[in-house]
C-alpha cells in the first residue's frame, strides 16, 4: 500500500506542464522494442538507444534482446534518469502555497474553532476522507485541508525516498560501465530552463482561501489516488512486456477517469485548477511533456554518436511520440531500427 501511495503522489506532485489536455500521439513506426539501433548518416559504427522505466530491477536487462551485445560494442554510455529523479524529489516539497514564513505562523494553519471537517463534507465524503487520513496523519482534523494536503505530500515524499529509489535499470547500466572501460556521460548536466507554469504545482493553488474549496479539493486529491495507481501498474506491466508503443494508452484512459471523478464532486471555485493540475501531471510526469528535454538532449546525443559508438539510456517515454528521440534521429537522417534479435546488430 505504501508503494501505491508513492505512485499516486509522484504523478500528482511533479513538475507541471503548460498543456492541460491529453493528446493521443501519432507514433513513428513504433514497434515492440526497448532497444534501438542507430546507424547510417556516415556513422562509422552504430550506437544504441534504450528506454528505461522506474522501479524495474536491473536483472530485467537480461530479457532485453541484444542488450548485452550492444553494451559490449559501445565506447560510452549516456544516462539521464538519476538527475530526473532528483529533480522530482526536490520539487515534491515546494508548493507556492507554503513558504517558511507561512509555516511559521501556526495560527494560520489551524482550523477555526467554530469549524470542523464534518461541517465541510456530507456524511459519506467525510467518512471517506477520515478513513484515508486518520491513520496516516493523526490529528489532521485540527489543521486546514490545504495544510493537510502538504503534510500528506511530505509523508509520501519520505515513503518515495525509502521505497522506490532511483531508476534501477540505469543503476545496473552504470555499474556495468564502471566495471569496464566504458565512459559515462550525464545527459542531465544540461540546464533546462522551465517556465513558471512548469515549476508551479497548482494542485493546492495559492488562491484557495475558502475552507470549503480546500476540503473539496482535498476530496478530489484523495479520490484520484486509485487512478494514478492503476495507470502506473498498467504501464509497469506494458513495459515488462516490452510494448512501449502502447504506454500512452493508460494515460489517455486516466484523463477520462479524472473527468468522470470530478463530476462526482460538487462544484467549487478552484475545481478547474484541480482538474488542470491532475491532467497536466498525466501529460508531464508520465511522459507526454518531454519535448523540451528531448530537444536539448538531441544536441548532445548527435555530438556523442558522431565521435564514438554510444548507448543512450533515457526514460522510455522520451523515445516515443512525434518529438520523441526515435523520430528526431530519423529526421536528422539516421536509420533507427528496433533490435528484435541479436542478428539486428550486424
Amino acid at each position: 500500500m505504501k508503494k501505491l501511495n508513492v505512485l499516486f503522489m509522484l504523478c500528482l506532485l511533479g513538475v507541471l506542464s503548460c498543456d492541460f489536455s491529453s493528446k493521443e500521439e501519432e507514433l513513428p513506426d513504433m514497434q515492440d522494442a526497448l532497444l534501438w539501433k542507430i546507424s547510417g548518416n556516415e556513422l562509422p559504427e552504430p550506437s544504441y538507444l534504450f528506454g528505461s522505466f522506474n522501479g524495474i530491477p536491473g536483472s530485467f536487462l537480461d530479457s532485453v534482446v541484444g542488450f548485452k551485445t550492444a553494451f559490449k560494442s559501445v565506447k560510452q554510455v549516456m544516462l539521464a534518469s538519476d538527475s530526473e529523479n532528483a529533480d522530482r524529489s526536490k520539487n515534491l516539497g515546494n508548493t507556492p502555497s507554503f513558504d517558511n514564513a507561512a509555516m511559521s505562523d501556526s495560527s494560520s494553519l489551524l482550523m477555526p474553532a467554530d469549524t470542523t471537517y464534518q461541517m465541510l463534507y456530507n456524511q459519506d465524503d467525510y467518512a471517506f476522507v477520515d478513513g484515508e487520513l486518520n491513520s496516516l496523519l493523526p490529528g489532521y482534523s485540527k489543521r486546514k485541508p490545504i495544510v493537510v494536503a502538504r503534510e500528506y505530500m511530505m509523508s509520501i515524499k519520505a515513503l518515495q525516498q525509502a521505497v522506490e529509489g532511483d531508476n534501477l535499470l540505469d543503476h545496473a547500466i552504470m555499474e556495468q560501465a564502471k566495471g569496464g572501460t566504458v565512459k559515462l556521460i550525464r545527459l542531465d548536466a544540461l540546464n533546462v530552463n522551465l517556465t513558471t507554469m512548469e515549476q508551479t504545482q497548482v494542485y493546492v493553488p495559492t488562491e484557495v482561501s475558502s475552507l470549503k474549496d480546500q476540503a473539496l479539493g482535498l476530496l478530489f486529491f484523495l479520490k484520484a489516488r486509485p487512478i494514478y495507481m492503476n495507470i502506473k501498474l498498467r504501464m509497469d506491466s506494458m513495459y515488462r512486456q516490452q510494448v512501449p508503443g502502447e504506454l500512452y494508452l493508460p494515460i489517455n484512459d486516466g484523463v477520462d477517469i479524472i473527468r468522470r471523478t470530478l463530476k462526482e464532486i460538487p462544484e467549487f471555485t478552484m475545481k478547474q485548477a484541480y482538474k488542470d493540475s491532475a491532467i497536466s501531471q498525466l501529460n508531464s510526469y508520465l511522459g507526454y511533456k518531454t519535448d523540451q528535454k528531448n530537444d536539448l538532449w538531441m544536441k548532445k546525443i548527435l555530438s556523442a554518436i558522431k565521435k564514438q559508438p554510444t548507448l543512450i539510456s533515457v526514460g522510455v517515454l522520451h523515445l516515443i511520440g512525434e518529438n520523441g528521440l526515435i523520430n528526431q534521429l530519423r529526421q536528422y537522417g539516421y536509420t533507427v531500427e528496433p533490435v528484435l534479435s541479436d542478428g539486428d546488430q550486424d
